[in-house]
């Protein structure tokens, strides 16, 4: 991978997380609104009204059905898209679902992909050395250089063979740690829309999050209002 291929990675990725928090951001203005929503008042008052009823008139808000935000929270970071499918946000939570699976899988297979070219390189590396002691049997001058530890290691790194599976190594560790971090920011993004949405379950608003032509996403809520008569 090269240093440009690397440094439009990085933007990518600092682009998608910019975008992520502009959205929790939006997701965090609207969440006290619907704590401040007044409950409608009675058209009427009821002249046989019971205590019970006048205690259920004044009481607490209705008990949540759902899962709290932190259990919603809890649920995403244990399985992709748990957390969205609990509080109703089936479709959310299959794209999470998707989008995790897809980078757990790509960092598994980065892993073993990174492990295979240790072993070619290890491989190389003893045949680069056994290959070298043969010759210095016969050499005197090779043998005496190659009692130095250091220039045994750089006769065998010298080897094109030995060199292009370093290289193929430290490929695989860079392809590795994006995926280890798109799989970490991935997870607390789920997480984190998760808690959010187990907040909002009861708030009327919508939120949409559509992509935007050139780059980047817009961000709307549509919040149902009601008409005065």
């Amino acid at each position: 991978m090269s240093e440009r291929d690397q440094a439009l990675s990085r933007q990518k990725a600092h682009a998608a997380a910019g975008c992520v928090l502009a959205w929790l951001a939006a997701c965090a203005a609207v969440a006290p609104l619907a704590a401040q929503r007044p409950a409608p008042a009675d058209t009427a008052a009821d002249t046989m009204t019971t205590p019970a009823a006048a205690d259920r008139s004044q009481g607490a808000a209705p008990e949540r059905t759902g899962p709290s935000p932190a259990g919603s929270f809890v649920r995403s970071l244990l399985v992709p898209g748990w957390g969205q499918a609990a509080v109703g946000a089936h479709f959310r939570g299959g794209v999470y679902f998707a989008t995790q699976t897809g980078s757990w899988y790509m960092l598994l297979k980065t892993t073993a992909r990174l492990a295979e070219a240790r072993d070619v390189a290890a491989q190389r590396v003893e045949a680069r050395r056994a290959d070298l002691f043969a010759r210095a049997a016969t050499d005197t001058t090779l043998a005496r250089r190659l009692g130095d530890p250091d220039t045994l290691a750089a006769e065998i790194a010298a080897d094109s063979s030995v060199a292009l599976a370093r290289r193929l190594i430290d490929s695989r560790e860079e392809q590795r740690e994006d995926w280890i971090a798109w799989t970490v920011f991935w997870t607390l993004v789920s997480a984190a829309d998760a808690y959010v949405s187990a907040h909002l379950a009861d708030f009327p608003a919508e939120l949409a999050v559509e992509p935007r032509r050139g780059g980047g996403f817009n961000l709307g809520a549509r919040v149902p209002l009601r008409r005065r008569r």
